[in-house]
This record gives structure tokens, C-alpha cells and sequence, in this order.
């Protein structure tokens, strides 16, 4: 769980893009890799705005340094929310998550991340997962052909 006085600081810099100040506070959680819960924090502050490129883009670095299942949870979780308010980089989120197998070396694995998605989603979660999918194999982002089958039961 992040600090609730690191979360205020980290959203009032999103809101203001100012990057600066949103690495500032990604610096230590980097350093030490959120929890579950921290992970799901960072996710839920995600947004859309153009300006906030590498604020982005610094969230998705310090929550993938959590436990590869906290991670797949934290985003299961916010999934829903993400695929509304910041599709493409919820796009991104699962494409990266699809992409891995476990000889990276860090434990993530596309296999691993399906089991979550499936035992763990609620419906809202899944459906999101499967437009996702669907929209990132449209675009030609991913080869479904490739992917771990059955993706969802």
C-alpha cells in the first residue's frame, strides 16, 4: 500500500503534468516495488492526457516491479476502469502481459496472467480483457495465433 500523502502528491502532479514532480514520488516506489495494493493504487491513477506520456509510462516501470501476481491482480482489478478512462494504455498494460513468458527472467508469464484473468476477473473485468484483445489483434499488435489458448473459458 502507497502512503496516502505519496498518492495525493503523485495525483496533484498528473494533474498539473507535471513530470517532474510525478517522478519525484515514482522514484522510491520504484526503488522499493509496490505491493499488490500499491500496484492497483498507481494503475487507478492512469489517465488519458497526451502531456502525461513518461508520468505514464514511469507508473507502468515502478508497478511492474511488484510481484508478477500482484501485478496481474492490480490490473485485473482495474481493468475495467482502465479500458474507459485510458484504452491505450490499457492496451498497452495486456500487450505486455501477453507478450511474456517465463524465460525473462522476472517471473512474468502470459500463462500465468490468463489464470488470473479467468479466476479472478469478475465479468466486467473479462469482457474489458476481451475487447482488448480483440482491438489489439485488429490493430495487429499481437498474433492471437501465438497467444496461450483458451485465452478465456
Amino acid at each position: 500500500m502507497i502512503p496516502a500523502d505519496t498518492l495525493t502528491r503523485l495525483a496533484r502532479a498528473i494533474r498539473e503534468t507535471d513530470a517532474d514532480a510525478a517522478h519525484a514520488e515514482l522514484g522510491p516506489l520504484w526503488a522499493s516495488g509496490p505491493d499488490r495494493e500499491g500496484a492497483r493504487q498507481l494503475l487507478a491513477l492512469m489517465d488519458a492526457q497526451d502531456d502525461n506520456y513518461d508520468t505514464m509510462y514511469g507508473i507502468i516501470h515502478v508497478v511492474e516491479r511488484a510481484d508478477p501476481l500482484d501485478v496481474y491482480h492490480a490490473l485485473v482489478a482495474e481493468l475495467p476502469r482502465l479500458a474507459a478512462a485510458a484504452p491505450e494504455w490499457a492496451e498497452l498494460l495486456v500487450a505486455r502481459q501477453l507478450a511474456a513468458d517465463g524465460s525473462q527472467g522476472r517471473g512474468f508469464d502470459a500463462r500465468e496472467f490468463l489464470r488470473v484473468v479467468q479466476g479472478e476477473g469478475d465479468p466486467t473485468a473479462r469482457e474489458s480483457f476481451q475487447r482488448i484483445v480483440a482491438e489489439l489483434e485488429r490493430r495487429g499488435r499481437i498474433d492471437y495465433s501465438r497467444l496461450p489458448k483458451p485465452l478465456l473459458p
